[in-house]
This record gives C-alpha cells, structure tokens and sequence, in this order.
C-alpha cells in the first residue's frame, strides 16, 4: 500500500496520526500554518516515538521514508537546531482526504521498470548461450558414441586377423605332418620349405649347418631355424 489507486499506505496513516495527537506535541506537531510539521529533538524523537509507531528507532529511517513519500526538508529553523522541519503539498492539517494524493516518487517506480528493461535482453542472451551449451553437449556426446564404435569396429577386425592367422598356422602345422607321416614318400624338407618361403608363409634363415625346424613368429607364419 503506497498510496496508488486511492489506497493510503500505512506510513502515511501512522506519520498523520502521530503529528495529530495531541500527546505526542513534545516532540512532533503541526506549524504554525498547518503546512508542515516539525520534529523536536530528533534522539529522543527516535529513542522514545519511532519505537512506538514504527517498530525502529533509526532517524535516518525515518526521513528515508518521507522523502520516498516526497516530503522535503524546510531549511533549519534560525537559532532553533535541535528542530526540523519537513512538508509535503498533500500533507496539511485538517485535509486527511488529501492523504490518497501522497505517492512514492516516480523516479523509483520508472528505475525499477528500467531495471527490467536492462535485464530483458541479459535473459534472452542467457538462454541462448543455455541453449547453445545443449547443443554442444549433444554433439560431444554423439561424438563419443562415433569415436566408440569405430574402436570397436577396428578392435574386432584385428581379432579376425589374428584368428584367421592362427587358424592358417593351425591347418599348415596338420599338413605338414600329414605329409612326414604319410606312408608315400613325403617331400624332401629343403623342397617343402622352400615351397613355404614362395608363398609368403616361412622366412628363410641365415645359412648354417644346424639343423632346420619349422616355428611360430608372432604375426602367425613359420620360420626356419
């Protein structure tokens, strides 16, 4: 309630009861003209008033609150410091209808709709880098998921290789003494390596007077040594 609409806030009810009351003239009462009114000794004002009426007992709260309301500071009254003086053209003794005319300052009420006007495109922009981010999340991800089963593709070929590569050693190694437990003559050994070598499946050696034999390498062929 701040006065919009007809509406009389709080602060404003409380201020007029408190200038009105009779009781509390020691301290707060009209001018002389009803115009304004004026605070008596401003740190009894604040330790034994605000207290009362405002739940506070800070000054400068105080007069925060008239001048969000618009009320302004008379100059000093001469060679009476201890009083201030404070008005408002809508605040005026015996015109308590005038009361809905007392508003906060607009200037507030337009910085807080600029402030939203600035943070408008701050939010849009926001959204976009979250949306962006998003995006490149799922492409990693989709990028990943590639990487994956590329390895994977690569991984099982290699195994094909080394199977297959086995599985020739397997079934030469079968030929071979196949053919030196043949009851038919077999083939001269120099004459069956020699067969290896042409195609593609043994090494031959470095010449000596060792005797030769038939052995696995790693990549699956025979070599002679």
């Amino acid at each position: 309630m701040d006065g919009r609409g007809g509406v009389v806030s709080p602060f404003l009810i409380k201020l007029w009861t408190l200038v009105d009351n009779q009781e509390t003239n020691e301290l707060i009462f009209w001018s002389a003209n009803g115009q304004s009114f004026l605070v008596y000794d401003e740190h009894r004002f604040a330790k034994e008033i605000l207290p009362k009426y405002f739940k506070h007992s800070k000054m400068n709260s105080f007069v925060r609150q008239l001048n969000m309301y618009g009320f302004c500071k008379v100059d000093a009254i001469r060679d009476k410091k201890d009083i201030s003086e404070f008005e408002h053209p809508c605040f005026v003794r015996g015109s308590s209808k005038l009361l809905k005319k007392v508003k906060r300052k607009a200037s507030i009420i337009r910085q807080k709709k600029i402030h939203w006007r600035d943070v408008g495109p701050i939010m849009k922009e926001m959204k976009r880098m979250r949306r962006t981010h998003e995006t490149m999340n799922n492409l990693l991800y989709f990028l990943q998921l590639e990487n994956q089963r590329r390895l994977n593709k690569q991984s099982r070929q290699w195994c094909h290789k080394v199977i297959k590569a086995n599985l020739n050693w397997i079934c030469l190694t079968e030929d071979t003494f196949a053919s030196f437990s043949s009851p038919t003559p077999p083939t001269p050994f120099p004459q069956l390596l020699h067969l290896h070598i042409l195609n593609g499946l043994v090494c031959w050696p470095e010449v000596s007077n060792e005797t030769h034999r038939l052995v696995m390498v790693p990549s699956g062929q025979l070599v002679g040594s």
